[in-house]
C-alpha cells in the first residue's frame, strides 16, 4: 500500500461524503482505500517511471507531488520474469564487470573497453524506453481552488527540474562535472553539425576530479546536432573517442526566461541554455512530440521555436535524458466585453478552450458553469442575468491563472413605454431591465427634455408622472433617458405623446371595455372595426384616457378594430358574437350566487357546463337552472365568492370562450360631520369592508389628500383629522383600487374654517 502523510482532519467528512479522488500512476481518480485525519493510502500499480499523485476534492485538484523515487523496490518487483532475453544478457554484463573488477591483467583491457561500449549503449536504449514511455500518460488538469476564505490559489508555475537525473553541475556560465579519482571522465565534446569542439579542464583534489567547461551565448547557441565524445578511462590512462554523449550526462536545462506559452498554441519559442543536446524532440506531456530544431548549421539552440498545439493548466516539458520542466500557460486577459440582454460575451487571450478548467468571477461570485455557452481561447459566451444597474467586476480563471480584472457597467435598459395625454400628462410606465439600483436610489427619467418625476421602481419597472407639457413642444418621436448612479442607457427608447394604444378588450356586461393610453374623449375618438368608423355608437372616455366603453349595435365576428383620435392606434381583433351577462350589475364583497346568462351558444355546446375560471386559477361551474328550451341564449348560476375591486375571469362553454370581469361594487357613505379633536366621522354600513381595511385595501380622499388610509374603520363608520384648504371638499373611498361614489361635505366643515381663520387673525 502507498502511504501518504499530511493534514488531512478539515477533509475527512468530505472522504465519507465520496468527495475526494486520487491520481496515481495512470489510475485516475480513485478513491483511497482509507484517510484519516493524518493519512491517506491506495493500492501500489507500477506502470511507468513517472509517477505522480495529487487530490482530486470537490472538482478541485491539489498540487502534484513527484513519488518515483520512493517507488523503486514496487518497480523491481513488477519486472517481467518472462524477458529472458533480457535477462541473459543482464547476467552476462554483470559476469563481464565481475571479471574485469577481480583481473588486473592488461590482456583484458580489450574485454573492458568493449563492456564499456555495451554499458553505454544501454544507457541510450535506457533513455530511449525512458521517452516512449511517457506517450502513455494520461492529461493531467488543474484548475482554480477556491478555499475556505474566497481567495485564489493558483497553479505553480515556477521552474521544476529533477536534478538526480544527471551529475552535470549547469550553469550559464559553465558546465561542471565532479567525479572519484578513479572514476571514467569526459575529457571533450564535439558537434559535428557546428564543428563546435570543447576540451574539459580537469582539476584534482585530494578526493575528487572536477571537470569544467565555460560557457558564453555564442557557445550555447551551438550545442545542437549530432554529437560525439572523449571518453578518458582513469584505470588504462587512455582516450576512447566516438561514442555519443550519454543522455544520463548531458547538462540539466536551463529555460530563461519562463516559457509561458499561449494557451492556443501556435509557434512558439523557447529560449534557455542546453536544451538540445544530444536530442532532435522532446516531449509536452504526456504525448505531445515535437520537433525542437532545424538540422541547420545556423540554428540558434538558445532561441527554440516549436509547433505547440496548445493546452490549459500546467504541464511537462520532458527531455529524452529525462530531464523535465514544469509550466503553465500565460494568463488570461480581458480585453473586452459587451452585454446584450442577458448574454455576455467576453473577449480577450489565453481563455483556454476546456470548460471544465474556466471559472468566471462577477463581484467574487462564481458564474455556474452551466451558464457558459462558448469557452474558447479569445472568447467566452455566457448568460449572465445582472438584475440591478450597477459596474461589476469580471475576472476569468483559466487552468489556475487568474485575469486582469475588467470593471463593466450593466446599465438600464428600456423596453417599452406607454403613452400619455400631452394637454393632461400623467403616469408613465417604463419596463425593461436593470431599472433600478441595489442600494436603492431613485432613477432619474427625462423624456425629451420633460422630467418625469418618479413615483416607484424596480428590476423590471419604473412609474414616472409628467406635468401637462406647454402647447407647441415637440411631442413626437422623443428620446427616453435614464440615469441610475450615474450609469445611462445607451439604447433607444422613443416616446410620444397622445398616441391612442390598445393594450387590452374584455367584454363586460355586453359591453366592449378597452384599456389602454390616450383613447381620447367621448366627443373626439373615433372606432373602426374592419376599417368602417361606427357612426351609432356610443362612446364613454374615463378622464385619465385609460378606459374606452361602448356597446357594439352589431354582433362582432373576429375583426379588427382600432380608434382615431386625430392619430390612428394599434390594431386588434375582436370578437364579441359569444358574450354574458351579470344578472346584477355588480357582486356582493362577501360573495353570492349570481345567474350569468351567455349569448349565441353553438349548438354543439348546448349540453355542456359552463366553466368560470380566474387569474388565480379558482375555477366555478356553472348550474344550469332551466329556465328556458333556448340553448342558444341560456342562463346558469354561480357562487362568486368573496373580494373586491373587479376580477378578470374566463368563461368558457365547449368550444367558446371569452374574457370578462365582475365588479364587486364599494361602500356608500351616508353623511359625514365633525366629531371629536376635529375628526371627520362619515357613517355608513361598512360591515363587509372591515377585514379588507384591515389589510389595508382602503384608502380615502379628502380636501387633495389622496389616498390616505383612515384613523379608524368599523362596520358602521370612519374618521380622519381635518385638513382645509379649499372651497371645495369631496370625500370618497377607494376599495381595492376602486373609487366609491363622491360626497360633497363642504357645508359641514364651516365651523373648522372659521376656527383656522380666527387662529390666523390671532
Amino acid at each position: 500500500m502507498i502511504v501518504c502523510n499530511g493534514n488531512f482532519e478539515s477533509y475527512v467528512g468530505l472522504y465519507n461524503d465520496d468527495e475526494i479522488q486520487i491520481h496515481f500512476s495512470n489510475e485516475f481518480f480513485k478513491k483511497p482505500s482509507s484517510f484519516d485525519k493524518n493519512s491517506f493510502s491506495f493500492p501500489s500499480n507500477i506502470q511507468n517511471n513517472i509517477t505522480e499523485i495529487f487530490l482530486q476534492v470537490c472538482n478541485e485538484l491539489s498540487e502534484i507531488y513527484i513519488v518515483d523515487s520512493i517507488l523503486e523496490p514496487l518497480k523491481n518487483s513488477t519486472i517481467n520474469n518472462n524477458n529472458n532475453n533480457n535477462n541473459n544478457n543482464n547476467n552476462n554484463n554483470n559476469n563481464n564487470n565481475n571479471n574485469n573488477n577481480n583481473n588486473n591483467n592488461n590482456n583484458n583491457n580489450n574485454d573492458n573497453n568493449n563492456n564499456n561500449n555495451n554499458n553505454n549503449n544501454n544507457n541510450n536504449n535506457n533513455n530511449t524506453s525512458q521517452f516512449d514511455s511517457t506517450t502513455n500518460e494520461k492529461q493531467i488538469y488543474n484548475e482554480t481552488y477556491e478555499s475556505s476564505d474566497n481567495s485564489f490559489y493558483t497553479s505553480p508555475n515556477h521552474k521544476n527540474y529533477n536534478d538526480n537525473i544527471n551529475s552535470a553541475k549547469s550553469t550559464k556560465e559553465s558546465i561542471v562535472y565532479q567525479y572519484d579519482l578513479d572514476e571514467d571522465y569526459y575529457s571533450k565534446w564535439s558537434f559535428a553539425l557546428t564543428g563546435l569542439e570543447l576540451e574539459f579542464n580537469c582539476v584534482n583534489s585530494s578526493v575528487v576530479r572536477t571537470c569544467s567547461i565555460p560557457m558564453d551565448e555564442l557557445t550555447a547557441k551551438k550545442l545542437h546536432g549530432p554529437t560525439s565524445s572523449c571518453l578518458y578511462y582513469a584505470r588504462f590512462n587512455s582516450n576512447i573517442c566516438g561514442s555519443p554523449i550519454i543522455p544520463e550526462k548531458t547538462p540539466t536545462p536551463i529555460v530563461e526566461p519562463e516559457f509561458r506559452p499561449p494557451t492556443k498554441g501556435g509557434n512558439v519559442l523557447i529560449q534557455g541554455y542546453y536544451l538540445v543536446i544530444g536530442a532532435f524532440s522532446f516531449t509536452i506531456y504526456p504525448s505531445e512530440i515535437l520537433s525542437i530544431i532545424s538540422e541547420s548549421v545556423n540554428a540558434d539552440a538558445t532561441n527554440i521555436t516549436v509547433l505547440y498545439k496548445g493546452g490549459c493548466g500546467p504541464r511537462s516539458l520532458i527531455w529524452n535524458n529525462g530531464n523535465n520542466y514544469t509550466f503553465n500557460h500565460a494568463s488570461p486577459s480581458i480585453q473586452s466585453l459587451s452585454v446584450n440582454d442577458s448574454l455576455v460575451l467576453i473577449n480577450g487571450d489565453n481563455f483556454c478552450n476546456v470548460k471544465e478548467m474556466v471559472g468566471i468571477f462577477m463581484d467574487e461570485i462564481k458564474v455556474d458553469k452551466q451558464s457558459i455557452e462558448l469557452v474558447d481561447h479569445e472568447k467566452i459566451k455566457l448568460n449572465y442575468n445582472q438584475q440591478y444597474c450597477k459596474w461589476v467586476e469580471i475576472k476569468v480563471v483559466s487552468g489556475g491563472l487568474v485575469s486582469n480584472v475588467f470593471k463593466k457597467e450593466f446599465k438600464p435598459n428600456p423596453i417599452k413605454i406607454n403613452t400619455i395625454p400631452s394637454d393632461i400628462g400623467g403616469i408613465v410606465i417604463i419596463e425593461g431591465q436593470r431599472l433600478s439600483s441595489s442600494i436603492k436610489s431613485t432613477p432619474l427619467v427625462k423624456i425629451g427634455n420633460f422630467s418625469c418625476i418618479v413615483i416607484s421602481s424596480t428590476i423590471n419597472t419604473i412609474e414616472c408622472n409628467i406635468k401637462p407639457i406647454p402647447k407647441g413642444s415637440i411631442l413626437k418621436d422623443l428620446i427616453v433617458s435614464i440615469s441610475i448612479d450615474g450609469i445611462k442607457n445607451d439604447n433607444k427608447l422613443l416616446f410620444s405623446f397622445d398616441t391612442p394604444f390598445i393594450s387590452d378588450i374584455l367584454i363586460t356586461q355586453g359591453i366592449i371595455k378597452i384599456n389602454g393610453d390616450c383613447l381620447g374623449t367621448n366627443s373626439s375618438t373615433q372606432i373602426y372595426i374592419d376599417d368602417v368608423l361606427q357612426n351609432n355608437i356610443t362612446i364613454s372616455v374615463n378622464e385619465k384616457q385609460t378606459i374606452l366603453l361602448f356597446q357594439p349595435s352589431i354582433q362582432i365576428k373576429k375583426s379588427k378594430l382600432y380608434l382615431k383620435n386625430e392619430i390612428k392606434s394599434n390594431e386588434v381583433i375582436l370578437d364579441s358574437s359569444f358574450y354574458g351577462k351579470f344578472s346584477e350589475s355588480y357582486i356582493s364583497v362577501d360573495g353570492q350566487l349570481v345567474n350569468y346568462t351567455l349569448y349565441n351558444i353553438n349548438q354543439v355546446n348546448y349540453n355542456k357546463i359552463p366553466i368560470i375560471k380566474f387569474l388565480n386559477n379558482i375555477t366555478i361551474s356553472g348550474i344550469d337552472i332551466k329556465n328556458s328550451t333556448e340553448y342558444s341564449t341560456h342562463t346558469y348560476s354561480f357562487q362568486i365568492p368573496n373580494g373586491c375591486g373587479r376580477k378578470e375571469f374566463f368563461i368558457s362553454i365547449g368550444d367558446q370562450g371569452f374574457r370578462s370581469e365582475l365588479y364587486y361594487g364599494t361602500p356608500k357613505i351616508r353623511n359625514c360631520s365633525i366629531g371629536i379633536n376635529q375628526m371627520i366621522v362619515c357613517n355608513g354600513n361598512f360591515e363587509s369592508y372591515v377585514g379588507f381595511y384591515n389589510d389595508d385595501e382602503i384608502q380615502i380622499h379628502f380636501s387633495n389628500e389622496f389616498l390616505k388610509k383612515p384613523s379608524s374603520f368599523d362596520k358602521n363608520s370612519f374618521s380622519f383629522p381635518s385638513n382645509i384648504q379649499n372651497n371645495i371638499t369631496e370625500i370618497f373611498l377607494q376599495v381595492c383600487n376602486e373609487l366609491s361614489e363622491i360626497i360633497i361635505v363642504d357645508s359641514i366643515l364651516e365651523p373648522l374654517k372659521n376656527l383656522t381663520i380666527n387662529n390666523n387673525n390671532k
